[in-house]
């Protein structure tokens, strides 16, 4: 048989501390009652059957994280007994009355049962308890043998039953509710995470090995700038087997002078726009450094297809606490706000490509008042 409290549950939990507050509380109750109206009569019957009662509560403190069902149908028993010897506990006139202690004594712990056990023990069991309170007072030749009080223990135990009947079912709800929340919010996540993973897969071919494979093909190409393409696709090469490889932190692959691949960047480009090139020695992770080079590649890239002019000024400054490129131009500028939300580059291949590595990219530009796309990592 199955404890009646389930550690882990809070409702359970809850509706445990209070039927050991109960049954704490009404162990006192009853010894003082039925002590101070003991009669010489029955003075060892009613000790006897306190030391039993108290006995149960004191099972029941040491049992407080989870009450067992043997325990909780043994108070049963032991009330459905006091009852029935209502008459060898309390004279007659005082046995049925609402303030006497037998009827105390019965009424909590029917209730109490029905806070901690399960319903298809506890609620017959509790039904033969009111039985035998009835049986009793027909034995103790009570007052209209019981029936008042009789009827204030079926409520009782209706009420108490159908109470925590509700709570359970409640509870059960908010179980469900709490999981779907749960599991929704894990699918989301693993949603999130996956298109994180694609995006992150699209910048780097977007930003590598694609745009390093589009000026190949184009042509245009000069002597001098065979060598540098040459260096960029060792760096696109090296970057993607990083990726396959798991590698997730900028600081787990080895560091590069970031000027260096700045000068190989802008070398490929130079066929396509004029760039005037200031840079400052600074050693860099190499996935922090492909992130500057690829986002500083798409910003000259767009002034080559949008700016209209074919200049643009790079510099890269370094101190002990961040790592600043800048791209300037002076062309025809445009509204960052106003640039669709679809577009790949400003999003994924500028903006999202530093926030990867820790970053972050601002674009100062408006109509007519040329570009500055300033490239921050903190060192």
């Amino acid at each position: 048989m199955r404890g009646a409290s389930q550690v882990g549950d809070p409702l359970v939990a809850l509706l445990t501390r209070v039927a050991l507050a109960l049954r704490v509380s009404s162990a006192v109750f009853v010894t003082a009652a039925a002590l101070l109206s003991v009669t010489a009569g029955h003075l060892v019957p009613t000790v006897v059957t306190l030391l039993a009662y108290d006995g149960i509560a004191a099972l029941y403190l040491r049992r407080a994280r989870a009450l067992p069902m043997p325990l909780v149908l043994a108070d049963l028993l032991l009330v459905t007994a006091i009852a029935l010897g209502m008459r060898w506990l309390v004279p007659a006139e005082a046995a049925t009355s609402a303030a006497g202690w037998v009827f105390n004594a019965v009424s909590l712990v029917v209730i109490i049962a029905q806070f901690v056990g399960q319903f298809r023990w506890t609620v017959p069991v509790g039904i033969v308890a009111i039985g035998a309170f009835v049986a009793g007072a027909q034995f103790a030749d009570a007052p209209d043998r019981g029936i008042t009080s009789t009827f204030t223990l079926v409520l009782q135990l209706t009420i108490s039953a159908g109470l925590v009947a509700i709570l359970r079912a409640a509870g059960r709800q908010a179980q469900d509710a709490a999981r779907r929340h749960h599991d929704a919010a894990r699918e989301q996540e693993s949603a999130r995470l996956r298109r994180d993973a694609e995006r992150t897969e699209l910048t780097l071919l977007h930003n590598g090995p694609l745009t390093t494979l589009t000026l190949v093909a184009q042509g245009g190409l000069s002597p001098q700038t065979v060598t540098a393409v040459r260096a960029q696709a060792g760096v696109d090469l090296a970057v993607l087997a990083a990726d396959r490889s798991n590698v997730k932190s900028p600081d787990t692959i080895e560091s590069v002078q970031l000027a260096d691949l700045l000068d190989r960047t802008t070398a490929i480009l130079r066929h396509r726009v004029e760039v005037d090139l200031t840079t400052t020695p600074c050693l860099v992770p190499a996935a922090v450094a492909q992130a500057f080079a690829g986002a500083a590649a798409e910003a000259l890239e767009n002034v080559a297809r949008h700016a209209g002019t074919g200049a643009a000024r790079l510099r890269l400054d370094a101190d002990d606490h961040r790592v600043t490129v800048t791209i300037t131009d002076t062309g025809r500028g445009f509204d960052p706000a106003a640039v669709p939300a679809n577009r790949f580059g400003l999003r994924e291949s500028i903006t999202g490509e530093l926030r990867r590595v820790n970053g972050r990219a601002g674009i100062d530009s408006r109509p007519g008042a040329g570009t500055t796309i300033t490239l921050e990592w903190p060192a």
